[in-house]
Order: structure tokens, then C-alpha cells, then sequence
């Protein structure tokens, strides 16, 4: 594994912090060999461990769901995601606790998540990745993310404008869910509603069910979705691969985000890779793009580019050459 991706060099802290670079270092120490060893034994990950264990586990996701075409160019091209960089050093300042068996609970997660846009399928993935990092960040106190925050309270970052990015929020109690028939216009609706903001007060309306009339991608059950333009706009199934599909559906038929319906099989099937035709539409597996009928990977780090989107993973277009962002996004107190 390369890991020019996952350098742990920490050019924003400040001298408030500096007594604690050295316990940094330590952890950023290990970090920069395990990547060679392959992934940790079976059984609760080290927080050492953790950050190769992630990449492991997310390139393997992103090859099966057609985010990256291989592991080697996965492994090039994604980099640490900011807030994973947050929690490991929030891990050594003490303002989160790391629990290293719910951590191999959440690598496994990853892993194995199913390319899936429903929302049970996101939600399990994020309930399994809950308890891997607990907050010690009392109510009223300032805060980045919703894992620094104690108990049942998360980051309330809405004054933050911009890309937010070291944006102090403050920890906050959750607002309650609002049933259906209640007030959404401050809270949001529970699960099986949404908030319908047709008029003042917003309210929340249960999801329709197949066949239900709707105007909203968001207002239909969970594994169904709205037909929006269509003619008429009703609530209809979402199918797994190798089902059959009505490739007429203006918002997508099919409930992996790396599938769609062939128009001639009317089955659920893989978008095109690299190298093949693209879909009527124009479309392909995420980590390409239709390029006058083909389909043809995003740019890898030295490769052109003229914006962020022309660059695979997490690789930004920086003076028209697609370069590897620095790992280094840790705000400071």
C-alpha cells in the first residue's frame, strides 16, 4: 500500500497544543509501516492499527461497488478523509475514547457494505460505526464533529458558513422527532415521514407506499422512490440486481448506486466499466465518465485534469495535474 496518502504531518497545531505533539507522533509512528503489513489480526483493531485498517476495508467497498476499477489504483488515489484524521487525534486529546473492538466492528462494516441507497442499508452501516469513537465533550462546549459531543447531544455547526472546515460548533442536545401530523418547520420528522414545506407550518406526512402519489425523491418509503417527471410521479419499488426493472423511470430503477435498468433486458444490471459502451444516457460505474460513447477512468495523480471532478478518489486538481490532497486537515483548539 502507498502511504504518501495517509502522511500524519499536523501543520495546524498551535502552540496551545504543542505539549501534546509528542503523544501525536507516537501514534502517527506505526501508522506509517502497517500499511506494508497488511491488515491486523482478527479481533479488536489497536487505534495504531485503525486508519490502515479503513483504507483496507474502503478500497475493498469501493472495487465491489465500482468506485475505484482495482485495489492498487484505489490504494493511489483515496486518502484520508478529514474527520478520520480529527477523531484519531481527538483519540490522543482525550476528547473522544476509542473502543478498539467496535472498531474492528466498523472496519468490518465498511467492508462489507452492500452498494446499497436505501436508507436502512446507510443507517446500518452508520449504527455500526457508532460506538467506535464516544465523546467526552460536555453539552454547551465547542466541538468539530458529532463524535466529540457526550451522550445523546451532536456538533451544531449551522453558523458556520463556507466549506466549514475548522469551523467551531457547539455541542447541543438533539432536537425531538416529530410524529406525523406534527410541526417539522425547526425539528426534523421521524424516520417514516417527511416534511412536507408546501405551506407554512411545515408538517410532517407519512411516506407513501408503492403506487402512492408524490412530488419529492424524498417522500416514499424506504426501498421505493418517487418517480419525479414522470407522467404520473407515484412511488415505485427499487430492484436488486438481476430484477426487473422499468428502464422508463425517470429517477432510476435499481437500488445499488452501481446498477441501472437495461433498456433491452429490463434487469438490473452493472453500469459499464472503463473500456465499454456507455448507457444510453451517458452513464457509467462512478470512477469513470462517457467520453464520446465510451466509458473511460478518471485521472490518477499526475494525470490532467481542469477540476476536482476529472480526478479519482480523493485526488484534487491542483495546477491542472490531478495531486494527492495532504493529510495533514487537522484543526486545532
Amino acid at each position: 500500500m502507498q502511504n504518501h496518502s495517509r502522511s500524519f504531518s499536523l501543520p495546524r497545531i498551535t502552540t496551545r497544543l504543542a505539549l501534546r505533539l509528542s503523544a501525536l507522533l507516537l501514534l502517527a509512528a506505526p501508522l506509517a509501516a502497517c500499511g506494508d503489513e497488511g491488515p491486523a489480526p482478527p479481533g479488536p483493531i489497536p487505534l495504531d492499527a485503525l486508519r490502515d485498517e479503513l483504507a483496507l476495508a474502503t478500497c475493498e467497498q469501493h472495487v465491489r461497488c465500482g468506485l475505484s476499477p482495482d485495489k492498487a489504483t484505489c490504494e493511489a488515489t483515496q486518502g484520508d478523509a478529514q474527520s478520520t484524521l480529527q477523531l484519531l487525534t481527538d483519540a490522543v486529546l482525550g476528547r473522544v475514547t476509542y473502543d478498539p473492538a467496535a472498531g474492528r466492528t466498523c472496519v468490518e462494516a465498511v467492508r462489507a457494505y452492500a452498494c446499497d441507497t436505501r436508507a436502512s442499508a446507510l443507517k446500518g452501516s452508520s449504527d455500526a460505526c457508532a460506538g467506535m469513537f464516544v465523546g467526552t465533550v460536555p453539552e454547551g462546549d465547542a466541538c468539530l464533529l458529532a463524535e466529540e459531543c457526550a451522550g445523546d447531544s451532536f456538533c451544531d455547526t449551522s453558523m458556520c458558513t463556507g466549506d466549514g472546515v475548522c469551523c467551531l460548533g457547539a455541542c447541543t442536545k438533539r432536537p425531538a422527532l416529530v410524529a406525523v401530523g406534527g410541526d417539522c418547520t425547526t425539528n426534523p420528522c421521524v424516520a417514516s415521514a417527511y416534511c412536507d414545506q408546501a405551506e407554512m407550518p411545515f408538517t410532517c406526512k407519512a411516506r407513501g407506499g408503492n403506487g402512492d402519489a408524490c412530488d419529492g425523491v424524498d417522500q416514499c418509503k424506504d426501498g421505493m422512490r418517487c418517480d419525479v417527471g414522470g407522467n404520473p410521479q407515484t412511488c415505485y419499488l427499487l430492484q436488486n440486481r438481476g430484477g426487473q426493472c422499468n428502464p422508463s423511470l425517470k429517477q432510476g430503477a435499481c437500488f445499488r448506486f452501481d446498477d441501472y435498468c437495461h433498456p433491452t433486458d429490463r434487469k438490473c444490471v452493472q453500469l459499464p466499466k472503463d473500456g465499454e459502451p456507455c448507457t444510453d444516457d451517458n452513464k457509467c460505474l462512478q470512477y469513470s465518465f462517457c467520453d464520446a460513447g465510451t466509458c473511460k477512468r478518471l485521472a490518477i495523480e499526475g494525470e490532467a485534469c481542469t477540476d476536482d471532478g476529472d480526478c479519482l478518489g480523493t485526488l484534487r486538481c491542483n495546477e491542472m495535474v490531478c495531486t494527492m490532497r495532504a493529510s495533514n486537515e487537522v484543526c486545532a483548539f
